[in-house]
Parts: C-alpha cells; sequence; structure tokens
C-alpha cells in the first residue's frame, strides 16, 4: 500500500488535515491522542462496540447524497477515511452546551 501524503477529513465537524499519516494508525489511537477520549478501547477486534463512530461519506453520481454508517475505530485505518465525516460520541451533544436532537 503507498503512504498517501496528505489525509483530510472532519471530526465533529472540525476540518482535520494530517500530513504524511502513518498507514500503522488506527482511528481509535488518533482520535484519543486528540483527546477525544469517550471512544473507548476494549477488544482491539472490532467485536465490542465500545470504540463505534459515525462515518458519514458523500455518494450518487452527484455526491448529493450522504451515506452514513456505523463502524469500530479500533479496526478502521486512519487513512481509509480521507474525505469523511466522522461523528464521535463528543459530537453527538452534551449537557454544558444543548442535547443533541
Amino acid at each position: 500500500m503507498e503512504q498517501p501524503s496528505s489525509l483530510t477529513f472532519w471530526i465533529n465537524g472540525k476540518l482535520v488535515s494530517v500530513n504524511n499519516p502513518d498507514i500503522s494508525i488506527t482511528l481509535v489511537s488518533f482520535l484519543r491522542s486528540r483527546g477525544l477520549t469517550g471512544t473507548k478501547v476494549s477488544c482491539r477486534e472490532g467485536s465490542c462496540g465500545a470504540c463505534t463512530v459515525l462515518q458519514g461519506r458523500l455518494t450518487g453520481p452527484n455526491l448529493d447524497q450522504l451515506e452514513e454508517i456505523a463502524i469500530n475505530a479500533c479496526i478502521t485505518p486512519l487513512i481509509s477515511l480521507h474525505g469523511s465525516h466522522v461523528t464521535t460520541v463528543e459530537g453527538v451533544g452534551g449537557t454544558r452546551d444543548v442535547l443533541h436532537p
């Protein structure tokens, strides 16, 4: 697999750019290194669901349809997220701001 020179995606609505991303880093490791610790690490094999996040991608012939799926962050390579929107538990809302509708 050829290593990409840069990676751009969104986490909880904020644009993230990573130059020369390490192809061995998983999404959960990246999230936790950025202080987003609501995504938990438990089984490290994708079977328990503690690391579940929402991945959104634009699809369709005109890229006008949003497809959202639940993914296991512990087994998702960071480099597979180019152009994606990732929503973690922190992005759903909280009592300090307002609850997500």
